[in-house]
C-alpha cells in the first residue's frame, strides 16, 4: 500500500485497494517515512505480561 503511494497512486485509492481506512493509510506512510520498513513492522502486539489481569 505505501508504495503505491510512493508510485503515484492517492492514499484514498491505495487504502480502498488495501481494504484499510484513509487514515491507517496515513499513519503507515508516516512510520514507513520515519523508519523505512521497520516502521511497518508491529510493534504494539500486547504480550501475556502486559495484561496481568487478563482471564485464562
Amino acid at each position: 500500500m505505501v508504495q503505491r503511494i510512493l508510485n503515484g497512486l492517492r492514499a484514498k485509492e491505495a487504502a480502498q485497494a488495501a481494504g484499510i481506512s484513509l487514515r491507517t493509510a496515513y499513519k503507515w506512510l508516516r512510520c514507513f517515512r520515519e523508519e523505512e520498513e521497520a516502521g511497518l513492522i508491529a510493534r504494539h502486539a500486547r504480550t501475556h505480561a502486559s495484561t496481568p489481569r487478563q482471564t485464562s
